[in-house]
């Protein structure tokens, strides 16, 4: 009995120890997981404001240095085909040399596929070019708060084309969105004329353009979604873009009729600034590509990526000393909370219809129960 009684303690005490060790092995995991996701948080939110910083940098070196748009498009086209290109090839030789299957790649490339990269790259150079185009003569503050009206063109574009359910959150997110931008805009057959209205037609031609801007915008982002989902790799969308500015850029050269002038090719200074400007945003590029693979929370990106909204709405006012009005600032701040709220819309979609369904739950019991 008392050799029985011993090593069953004997075992008792080996059961416990063990499973001490196995809890104290968990609990190290778990804070080592907390403290690694803690530190790609932090990388992933240093990286988008970095890059709004470099966005914000890059629209104020074109503003005021007057670059020509097509000479713009020419080099960051010309900088993306070789970055591009030379990443694909390398990710092609990688993928040889681990013995993956070529022909189930090339089967992603139906004609439905490729036209949709090929509509992609021309609209999204479009899209540039007459950004480029705009921004000497329009306040970078307004330009930021109409192109970020994207979401409220994608949630209507997205039911016809995507089939995506309408909610009464988005269509309200939307209209206040659009309602924000018209308080930036402040169109006089709506809020008249006043003393200190300065705006002229070219302004209101602005409007236009980067109206015209968000709404395309909306649909590059229904043609990512379509490619992505078939397998189409981000570099090869950014590859396309890249050789569609080419040709754009390339054409402003035969045509010579938007202000492409070669002579600054040959200027050390002029191309330098050009140079500047295509890896500004190319960099910005890559850390939002990178901040989204480390966080693996593209609702948390957009929100920061807001906040670009925020932080031209400051340079603009230290920069050119000029402070918006109380109703332009109103229109700026509903802009971004209704952005913000629109990239976690299906959160908050979920809080609102369980508050919901718990309400009527609780009705029908109280119901039940005077019953």
């Amino acid at each position: 009995i008392k050799v029985r009684y011993g090593r069953e303690r004997a075992s008792v005490r080996i059961i416990m120890s063990t499973e001490k060790d196995c809890a104290k092995a968990t609990t190290t995991t778990t804070e080592a997981g907390e403290a690694g996701a803690r530190k790609r948080l932090m990388i992933g939110c240093t990286l988008i404001f970095l890059s709004n910083v470099i966005y914000i940098g890059n629209n104020y070196l074109v503003k005021f240095e007057a670059l020509p748009a097509s000479e713009v498009l020419f080099i960051r086209g010309l900088l993306q085909i070789l970055v591009f290109s030379l990443t694909i090839f390398i990710d092609s030789r990688r993928q040889r040399k681990e013995g993956e299957v070529e022909e189930v790649k090339k089967s992603i490339y139906t004609p439905k596929i490729i036209c949709c990269v090929v509509v992609y790259s021309v609209m999204l150079a479009g899209i540039i070019f007459a950004v480029v185009t705009i921004i000497p003569f329009f306040p970078i503050g307004d330009l930021i708060a109409i192109t970020f009206a994207t979401p409220a063109f994608s949630v209507f574009l997205s039911k016809i084309f995507l089939g995506t359910p309408l909610t009464i959150l988005s269509v309200s997110l939307s209209f206040l969105i659009i309602l924000g931008d018209c308080l930036v805009v402040q169109p006089p057959f709506l809020f008249g004329y006043d003393e200190g209205y300065v705006r002229d037609s070219r302004y209101f031609y602005g409007v236009a353009v980067c109206a015209g801007v968000a709404a395309t915008a909306s649909i590059t982002d229904i043609l990512t979604t379509t490619c992505t989902s078939a397998g189409v790799s981000t570099r090869v969308l950014m590859l396309g873009t890249g050789i569609a500015s080419f040709v754009m850029a390339a054409i402003g050269l035969c045509t010579n009729e938007t202000g492409f002038n070669s002579e600054n090719f040959q200027n050390p200074i002029q191309l330098l600034k050009l140079l500047v400007s295509a890896v500004m945003v190319m960099m910005a590029f890559w850390w939002v590509a990178i901040a989204l693979a480390v966080t693996s929370n593209p609702p948390l990106i957009s929100m920061l990526r807001c906040t670009e909204i925020l932080m031209c709405l400051i340079s603009e006012s230290i920069i050119n000393a000029m402070m918006p009005n109380i109703m332009s600032f109103s229109g700026t701040l509903l802009v971004l909370i209704s952005v913000v709220c629109m990239s976690s819309h299906d959160k908050l979609y979920d809080i609102f219809t369980s508050r919901f369904k718990r309400s009527k739950q609780e009705e029908k019991i109280k119901m039940a129960e005077m019953a």
